[in-house]
């Protein structure tokens, strides 16, 4: 699973997308669930092949919801399930598909089943973008404008040399715990993808072999204390 990932940049979707950036949007480099992001989709009434880029909120709102302050974890979405699920049939229903352009996600790595986990970055190995499959909905608020939200698909990865090593070793009751990734597109997939029929979705679903990514230790950087009471600032006695 992912609830963080680096994004393209405004340059990045006019180079590697073919599309323009969103006006008035300004996103972090580095989304984390319920930031504003970027996410390319095809037009509503376009055709096969059109693409627009659009901003959205990481973490999809139900088009149902009472609020767009929901309590549970929409980042991501299971692509066996998620057709099933309140929070996802409208959207998967109606085609909704949409693509996260990233240079890269982040899970967390346990050396061991008692260890602190270190961040690491998993990204293509031949240094360009990825393209992540997700699922898109709109959700209105009171005053009558749109929020637009997006999740990423997720699938089984429990195998895979590289994607299975992430996360905890072993979940609550012990038992050894499901490995699970961002379904990662190839180029030729992008606009077949966006324009994918809800029963063939399965198709889209198949996980890069192991020598086309690259993962590499990410850590945070610790969290600054906040300076005592008296001590000099950066800019005190400017």
């Amino acid at each position: 699973m992912c609830n963080n990932y680096r994004s393209a940049n405004p340059e990045d979707l006019q180079v590697a997308w073919g599309v323009e950036p969103p006006g008035g949007l300004f996103w972090s480099n580095e989304v984390w669930p319920h930031g504003d992001a970027v996410m390319i989709r095809r037009p509503e009434g376009g055709s096969h092949g059109d693409r627009e880029a659009r901003g959205a909120r990481f973490g999809l709102v139900p088009f149902g919801s009472k609020t767009e302050d929901i309590k549970w974890d929409t980042m991501n979405a299971r692509i066996e399930t998620a057709n099933t699920l309140y929070s996802y049939r409208r959207p998967w229903a109606r085609g909704q598909w949409c693509i996260v352009p990233a240079w890269s996600f982040y899970e967390p790595y346990y050396e061991t089943a008692k260890s602190k986990s270190v961040r690491w970055s998993i990204a293509r190995s031949d240094g360009q973008m990825m393209g992540i499959a997700g699922l898109w909905d709109r959700w209105v608020r009171p005053d009558g404008t749109d929020l637009i939200s997006f999740t990423m698909l997720t699938r089984n990865c429990d195998e895979h040399p590289v994607l299975g090593r992430f996360h905890r070793w072993f979940d609550k009751d012990g038992k050894p715990e499901e490995k699970r990734t961002p379904v990662l597109l190839h180029e030729d997939e992008y606009d077949d993808w966006l324009a994918t029929a809800p029963e063939a979705v399965e198709g889209f679903s198949k996980l890069l072999p192991e020598n086309e990514l690259q993962a590499a230790p990410a850590p945070l950087a610790p969290k600054r204390k906040p300076a005592k009471t008296g001590e000099g600032g950066l800019f005190d006695g400017h």
